[in-house]
């Protein structure tokens, strides 16, 4: 504690600091999780077939460059049908760098005929009738299964590959991944989902349990009910924002369907509706002003994003019935009240909306125009940064939480955190800087980030004691982008994964058991 206090110059600080350092007196008990995204370098390993993470198919030709053979002969679930002479397709999976996969012997499975080679693995592989056996050491740099040959009358398709010591007995869900978030109250599966700039319109264009990859799409609707059965955790669905009431209607039929009955449904209209770097914001302004909601196509588009969740809300009622508990969730902007108020007022949605959802993240956005700017941070020591974070970035969250408890309680609904965590990132040119980026990265390494987490949840719980917090992001790799997970790969130890212990000492207070019969390694 002493070594804190150190960093803490001025009265006022100390006096703050001091406040939060004295240890809570309960764990916070409404802690929750956003899912990583989907995709071939996904580190987390959700599911027990790895094929599931598969890129989409690379056409290849003989004499051609990469990636320029013909266009492809698709089925509907994004098998290819047939294949021209002196042609072929390929797939990437565990592109992982520092080969955090299993490693042994794996199977690969098929249905129809053809022939399948496995490229870039040290050992050789062999086909022994509709499986692939190979070996991966953790040596390669990324696995290829490429198809070379495929009968069009009966073609190869329903590709599973399984690592060392998993079986298609196993299920869905990776054993240890569920085991990691044991004892999470939600799951957000925005990104797990695809919604961000999602171009779903129709029910029929959804992902689906038997599609080739769930890289394209995001995961289906399927899949999130049965993590959150198996986790026992509520499950919180961003509805794309193009979805028609058909898409929204079927949605809540299929939770209805599958979800356990005692778990309770977040529902919000897409993703950050306010931000313009993503489609579903230019949309949502779009439909505002061409429903002259004002004249003002910022103000049009906060109008149109709170009428169409309304209307979400009123289908989802509907479907799930009185019996059901539904949280029907209105985003707002953690920088922003005006926004929050705006939103809440609008026709009133405070009367039907439970809760206020913000996202205050420990926030230090740096370029070349910031304040401060990359010329200074870039050269920041690990403590002087820290110690910004504790002084400045800290208090500065607070205060956000701050005014939003304070709209929340005005409209007489919940706050609570869509996403949340520290926001050590560039941009507009900064992320290029890799003495920036080395020094953000080695910032979520250190010992000094776990307890910041500590002393932010605490934060949190003091000023909205019964709102969920879903932090941002479960497991994906540290990039010049960001360091968004808690942890950067599905083995990582928790012990040197601060951000990770922070997290885990918490859930695992409250934590349960595992439903559904999973068996997965």
């Amino acid at each position: 504690m002493r070594q804190l206090l150190r960093h803490f110059r001025s009265p006022r600080m100390l006096c703050f600091s001091v406040l939060m350092l004295i240890p809570s007196l309960a764990f916070c008990q409404q802690l929750g999780i956003n899912l990583a995204g989907l995709h071939d370098w996904n580190s987390e390993l959700p599911f027990v077939d790895f094929f599931r993470l598969s890129r989409s198919w690379v056409s290849q030709e003989n004499g051609k460059p990469w990636g320029k053979g013909p266009a492809l002969e698709l089925d509907q679930q994004g098998w290819v049908k047939r294949l021209a002479p002196g042609c072929w397709v390929e797939t990437c999976i565990l592109n992982i760098r520092g080969g955090h996969y299993p490693h042994g012997t794996y199977n690969l499975f098929y249905d129809g005929k053809g022939k399948i080679d496995i490229n870039n693995v040290d050992g050789a592989f062999r086909q022994i009738g509709n499986r692939v056996v190979f070996e991966v050491t953790g040596d390669e740099n990324i696995i290829w299964i490429q198809v070379k040959e495929t009968d069009p009358a009966d073609y190869i398709r329903n590709i599973r590959v399984y690592p060392p010591g998993s079986s298609e007995k196993d299920g869905l869900l990776r054993l240890g991944f569920l085991h990691r978030w044991l004892g999470v109250k939600a799951v957000r599966f925005m990104e797990f989902m695809a919604i961000n700039n999602s171009g779903e319109q129709f029910w029929h264009q959804r992902a689906k349990i038997n599609d080739a990859t769930w890289t394209t799409h995001g995961a289906p609707v399927e899949v999130a009910v049965t993590i959150a059965n198996s986790l026992h955790a509520a499950p919180w669905f961003s509805i794309p924002h193009m979805a028609d009431n058909d898409y929204v209607r079927h949605f809540a039929q299929l939770v209805r369907e599958r979800l356990n009955p005692n778990l309770p449904v977040y529902i919000e209209y897409s993703n950050e509706t306010w931000n313009p770097m993503f489609s579903q914001t230019l949309y949502c302004r779009e439909q505002g002003m061409a429903r002259k909601l004002s004249h003002n196509p910022v103000q049009a588009g906060h109008r149109y994003a709170v009428h169409r969740s309304l209307e979400i809300f009123h289908i989802w009622e509907e479907v799930l019935g009185p019996t059901r508990k539904l949280i029907r969730v209105i985003g707002g902007q953690a920088a922003a009240p005006a926004v929050n108020e705006e939103r809440l007022k609008y026709r009133n949605a405070w009367r039907t909306t439970d809760a206020l959802a913000i996202a205050p993240y420990l926030m230090l956005t740096v370029s070349p125009d910031s304040t401060p700017p990359l010329a200074a941070v870039r050269n920041w020591s690990l403590k002087r940064l820290e110690r910004e974070l504790a002084e400045n970035i800290l208090p500065r969250s607070t205060v956000w939480m701050m005014n939003g408890e304070k709209t929340a309680k005005q409209y007489g609904v919940s706050l609570i955190a869509y996403e949340g965590g520290q926001h050590l990132v560039g941009m507009l040119g900064a992320e290029n800087d890799g003495q920036l980026t080395r020094l953000f990265q080695q910032a979520n390494h250190a010992p000094q980030m776990g307890r910041l987490y500590d002393l932010y949840l605490d934060q949190w719980q003091r000023i909205s004691s019964d709102g969920m917090i879903c932090l941002w992001l479960s497991t994906e790799i540290w990039s010049k982008w960001g360091s968004w997970g808690l942890a950067e790969y599905y083995d990582d130890e928790v012990e040197n994964s601060p951000k990770l212990k922070a997290f885990l000492t918490r859930i695992r207070s409250d934590s349960g058991k595992l439903e559904g019969g999973c068996r997965q390694h």
